[in-house]
């Protein structure tokens, strides 16, 4: 009976051996979740504070851009407007739209700006034409350097790829220059029909423009620095 009654007892113990060591599992394990819980929550707190911070700093920017939104000035004068008038005449950069200068189809841009002469047409006949061939029209050339030259200099730009050079032009590795062949002269007039100075100084002018028996409608946008506008950009309507 003794034995018996030992036997109970000890297995009483190692029950409630069991029971405490599940019971302290259990608390590890719940322990571990809270923990886990609270560094998801701070987790979503610094993404909150950071979400916070961008949209007030985007905030700030859109208020900043607003602040120095350009603001009409003065509206140009006839005068004013008929000196644009001879001005965009003489420059391809109208013949193309484009928001920045880097989008401008500078084939277009410089097809009436080419060099024209005997040497060159000599040229250009023995790089692309057959033996023997001549060419009846018109040929012109660019260097790469004339290019970026003129680009810089109507722009203030420095414009490294001139692969839209290329819609009009054939360009030759060996001479570093781009050639063209026409029989028209792409000529155009323009007609400034209103516009206006702002106060960072831009030209925003409203032209038409007439090539032979065409016309459309554009709108470019120019800088004014020291004596010199330079183009930021066109659009063609």
């Amino acid at each position: 009976m003794e034995n018996k009654k030992n036997g109970n007892i000890v297995i009483l113990i190692l029950a409630m051996i069991i029971v405490a060591l599940v019971a302290y599992i259990v608390f590890l394990q719940n322990r571990e979740s809270n923990q886990e819980v609270a560094q998801n929550e701070m987790k979503r707190n610094d993404a909150m504070v950071i979400e916070n911070e961008i949209d007030t700093a985007e905030k700030n920017v859109v208020k900043n851009e607003v602040s120095t939104k350009e603001v009409k000035e003065a509206d140009l004068t006839n005068e004013e407007l008929e000196q644009f008038d001879e001005f965009l005449s003489m420059n391809g950069w109208i013949t193309t739209s484009y928001t920045k200068v880097k989008e401008a189809d500078l084939g277009e841009v410089m097809y009436n700006l080419a060099n024209s002469s005997e040497e060159i047409q000599r040229e250009y006949e023995k790089l692309f034409l057959e033996s023997g061939e001549t060419l009846d029209i018109e040929a012109g050339k660019l260097t790469t350097e004339e290019v970026k030259k003129m680009i810089e200099e109507n722009t203030g730009e420095n414009v490294k790829d001139l692969k839209t050079m290329e819609s009009r032009f054939e360009y030759n590795q060996e001479k570093d220059a781009y050639y063209v062949a026409h029989g028209d002269t792409n000529l155009f007039e323009v007609k400034c029909e209103k516009g206006y100075r702002t106060s960072d100084n831009k030209y925003i002018i409203n032209y038409e423009e007439l090539h032979a028996s065409e016309k459309r409608n554009g709108t470019v946008i120019l800088k004014k620095v020291d004596d010199k506008y330079l183009f930021v950009s066109n659009e063609i309507k």
